[in-house]
């Protein structure tokens, strides 16, 4: 989550929670940061967490809680990675 170009506290704890299962499970962890005008730096310091790769999806829809946007958003992510 995403909240005036700041990462939520909350959301890199589940992204450091969901690198150690995906690490039990002898796979790695992919983000994903919905929302636009996230500084490069702060994608950059996920993999901090945990996470080898990070996506971003940059849409000014979801800006404006349209949860279609945020569906299509992930929907896309998760068919990028296979």
């Amino acid at each position: 989550e995403v909240a005036d170009g700041e990462l939520r506290g909350s959301s890199l704890e589940a992204v450091a929670y969901g690198a150690e299962v995906a690490k039990m499970q002898g796979t790695s962890a992919t983000a994903i940061v919905l929302g636009n005008e996230v500084p490069t730096d702060k994608l950059s310091s996920i993999g901090n967490y945990g996470a080898k790769k990070v996506l971003h999806v940059d849409d000014t829809r979801l800006d404006h809680g349209i949860i279609q946007a945020y569906a299509s958003a992930i929907a896309q992510a998760m068919k990028s990675e296979g």
